[in-house]
């Protein structure tokens, strides 16, 4: 779709664009910017939102204004990967030591986030389909196997009377 033919965002949508910029959730804004409490309602609507063209141009555009570009998350992203934290070894309340170590817990975070970026991760519903299909597949064998084992089995009966 152009952007001439772009639809126009509504007011809800607009509220909706402001506080999902300023939580990062879309649960929450959708709550604050349509007047719904009820959380799964507002789940349901974020998700509808951001699921919509104009809607997920629109926050990406008031992203860019906020200096929130591909380029920043790509260096946020990389700094994350190399994490550090401050650790404090304190004797009877005095701090009596400190050391640089490597923050595991936030480079496996940022290299997560780095994987699903990159489309590593196969979708939940993904592996369920597939389950399935080779779970059906395997009744289907099972089933004509006994069918044929059960035909052989009637015609051998058929045999031994016919002697």
């Amino acid at each position: 779709m152009s952007k001439s033919k772009q639809r126009k965002l509504t007011l809800k949508q607009r509220k909706f664009i402001k506080e999902y910029i300023k939580t990062g959730n879309q649960t929450l804004a959708a709550k604050k910017s349509y007047n719904v409490s009820n959380d799964a309602t507002a789940r349901s609507i974020g998700s509808q939102n951001l699921t919509k063209l104009n809607i997920q141009n629109a926050v990406i555009k008031a992203q860019q204004k906020l200096g929130i570009t591909d380029g920043f998350l790509a260096k946020k992203l990389k700094e994350g990967l190399n994490a550090k934290e401050t650790k404090f070894f304190a004797d009877k309340g005095v701090v009596k030591d400190s050391r640089n170590c490597i923050d595991y817990h936030t480079r496996a975070r940022h290299l997560e986030i780095a994987h699903k970026l990159r489309g590593d991760f196969i979708d939940k519903a993904e592996i369920d389909t597939r389950v399935s299909a080779e779970d059906t597949l395997k009744k289907f064998v099972q089933e004509s196997v006994k069918q044929t084992q059960q035909m052989r089995e009637q015609r051998n009966e058929r045999t031994d009377a016919n002697k």
